[in-house]
């Protein structure tokens, strides 16, 4: 009788402290396809996150999180994070790889430097 009362809790638990580690979803419906899709845009996201330029807010936001993404596999992602992050990272490697790599190494590079494994 204890045992399936037991397994509700732990199940509980779990899910609780594992929503609590997601990073906010504040940001979440950002629309990726538009600024992939538009060159301007596209420019004023890549020099805020490589430090090249301006952010403003949502780029910050996710500036600030990109090392730890980057060496987690986006643990830490709300699932429409995760699927944005893999549609960014599908057309970068399909249309500027070298900035794809520019991004990834620097971010890995963040990542050692505030030793997040």
């Amino acid at each position: 009788m204890y045992c399936p009362i037991l397994l509700i809790i732990l199940a509980s638990l779990v899910i609780t402290i594992h929503a609590d580690e997601l990073y906010s979803d504040k940001y979440d419906g950002l629309d990726i396809d538009g600024i992939l899709a538009n060159e301007e845009l596209r420019k004023q996201h890549e020099n805020c996150y490589m430090d090249r330029g301006p952010c403003d807010d949502a780029a910050e936001f996710f500036k600030s999180h990109f090392p730890e993404v980057v060496a987690t596999a986006c643990s830490k992602c709300t699932e429409w994070q995760s699927q944005a992050f893999d549609k960014i990272a599908d057309w970068y490697n399909k249309n500027d790889e070298a900035t794809w790599n520019a991004f990834v190494a620097k971010n890995m590079e963040l990542a050692k430097t505030m030793n997040i494994r």
